[in-house]
């Protein structure tokens, strides 16, 4: 009995660690951060956890070519079972959710050939809306 607690505690403090796969990463309103697709993030404490869910589509310019269009992309993020698209170079890149401003900074790599949905990252930044 014991070794099956013991156990379990491991367990559990592993998948409370913030590295681990399955938990969330954290931070707080008005910090930077970066999520991969599957990635899950937890603001200030709770208040507002969403998933960075897919890249559906990708027309960006590549690094180092020669565009006459800069392309664009659409990322896809997930709160409370809802889905809002961020696009990186029309509108939206931001919005408000939940009183809290997301931003879409960026989101990389820009390749020629196909992109792996799995190594895509985005880097938003997120800030409390305080209203007056």
């Amino acid at each position: 009995m014991k070794f099956v607690l013991t156990l379990l505690i491991v367990f559990l403090l592993i998948g409370c660690n913030e590295d681990s796969p399955t938990g969330y990463k954290h931070s707080q309103s008005g910090e930077q951060f970066e999520l991969q697709i599957g990635e899950s993030i937890s603001i200030d404490d709770g208040e507002l956890v969403f998933e960075f869910d897919s890249v559906p589509i990708d027309s960006r310019c590549p690094e180092r070519a020669v565009c006459v269009h800069p392309g664009d992309a659409v990322v896809v993020i997930k709160v409370f079972n809802n889905y809002y698209e961020f696009h990186t170079s029309q509108q939206p890149r931001g919005m408000t959710i939940n009183e809290y401003h997301i931003e879409l900074i960026s989101l990389s790599p820009r390749l020629l050939q196909p992109i792996e949905p799995t190594i895509y990252t985005a880097k938003f930044i997120i800030g409390k809306v305080i209203l007056g």
